[in-house]
């Protein structure tokens, strides 16, 4: 039980670390918030840095020490739900703009977000997101299901 807890959570943190570096915004068969799109732990901790003053690296840092974002938010006297509601709005900023640029849906849009709305706590709460995550935080905008190099 332990094991395929510790292998699903693993697998939700992979999708979302994919999901800040290909920043897809539609849905697809890979699962994760947005596919392997949105923004996911990227989001998270740009959020993370943006709400608490903190750099990227710094917040990369202290998650390489074992801190959580919710953490890190904590000690420098913010919480997990001001992060989350800062990475949200970001994220849902870029879908809009991906449904009006006609690169994915909005049902696409709305089923992302809703992903991400599910997921997001678990994340701000893993303490070993810093052993995974190694250098997210600096994905780009959604781009309908394409790599920012093009390839899918």
């Amino acid at each position: 039980m332990k094991m395929k807890l510790s292998a699903g959570l693993l697998a939700v943190v992979l999708a979302l670390f994919l999901a800040g570096g290909v920043a897809e915004a539609a849905p697809s068969q890979h699962g994760g918030p947005g596919g392997r799109g949105g923004r996911g732990v990227s989001g998270l901790i740009q959020a993370t840095a943006t709400v608490t003053g903190l750099s990227l690296d710094q917040v990369r840092t202290e998650l390489q020490g074992g801190k959580s974002l919710a953490q890190i938010a904590q000690d420098n006297g913010h919480t997990a739900d001001e992060v989350i509601a800062s990475a949200r709005s970001a994220y849902q900023a870029r879908l809009a703009q991906a449904v009006s640029e006609g690169r994915i849906t909005q049902a696409q849009a709305d089923a992302a977000l809703q992903r991400f709305d599910q997921e997001a706590p678990t994340v701000m709460s893993d303490t070993t997101l810093g052993q995974r995550a190694g250098d997210c935080g600096s994905g780009s905008r959604p781009t309908g299901g394409r790599r920012a190099g093009g390839s899918a």
